[in-house]
């Protein structure tokens, strides 16, 4: 049973025709996510193991045919508010100084620590925003149903993503009241009045989401949004999941001859 309602999509390259997109969906979502795992379970310091998976990731970026001025855009976004995350571990290590800035000293540990963080979360970045861009939400769901991963966990994002256009409107027309309410005030009533905003719309979430619960019962809801069918892993995923694999294993063999 599908909801009629908008549904918020964050994947816009499809419908392209590479190797990449004719795999299947769970076989995707299990490359990237083997990719992050290699990636943040890697030792501080290890370039050259991360240079090797960004050269990967570079040639599937090439393979999938997205273009990759629109992952740099997403990139750039994500990285920068990681790296202000991050702000903690430059200034909180502990060896050799490097800079110091009045009370506040960059040793030469905590910038390794702060690189190699800073590092595994933009491959790690890399690999998601590619399967999120190439994966239709409902097979990115369907995969994770298919993957066992916790039932109520993917009801509740599935939910979320098909409903996140409505609050955007909902917040949108509320921003707007404000404003027109706001005699000329600009900017400095949208700052001032963000929280009471983001408050209302909270209050309001709630009430939306308990009347349509009552509505999707009353319609017969069984907790499936999505089609259960499902096809079994074909020659081209099982290569797929064994080139990935053979790359960490590349990588962990460069490691340990660089140990």
């Amino acid at each position: 049973m599908l909801l009629h309602v908008p549904v918020f999509t964050l994947s816009a390259y499809t419908q392209q025709d590479s190797p990449w997109h004719r795999l299947h969906p769970r076989a995707r979502l299990l490359c990237a996510l083997t990719l992050v795992v290699g990636t943040a379970l890697t030792p501080n310091g290890a370039w050259e193991v991360w240079g090797i998976y960004a050269v990967a990731l570079l040639v599937l970026v090439l393979v999938s045919r997205v273009p990759p001025l629109v992952l740099l855009q997403r990139l750039s976004l994500e990285v920068l508010f990681v790296s202000v995350l991050l702000l903690t571990i430059l200034f909180a290590g502990r060896g050799t100084p490097l800079v110091t800035l009045g009370p506040l000293v960059i040793t030469e540990q905590a910038l390794i620590a702060f690189g190699s963080v800073l590092t595994k979360a933009t491959l790690s970045l890399l690999a998601l925003n590619l399967l999120a861009i190439t994966t239709a939400a409902p097979n990115l769901l369907q995969s994770l149903g298919e993957l066992k991963f916790p039932a109520l966990l993917v009801r509740v994002l599935e939910s979320m993503l098909r409903y996140l256009a409505v609050l955007i409107d909902e917040l949108g027309s509320m921003r707007r009241a404000a404003q027109a309410r706001s005699n000329g005030l600009g900017a400095l009533l949208g700052w001032r009045t963000l929280g009471n905003v983001l408050g209302a719309l909270f209050l309001r979430t709630y009430g939306r989401g308990e009347r349509t619960h009552l509505a999707m019962q009353a319609r017969g809801f069984t907790g499936q949004f999505i089609d259960p069918t499902t096809r079994p892993f074909g020659i081209s995923e099982w290569a797929a999941l064994a080139l990935t694999f053979a790359l960490l294993i590349t990588g962990q063999y460069v490691l340990w001859q660089g140990g």
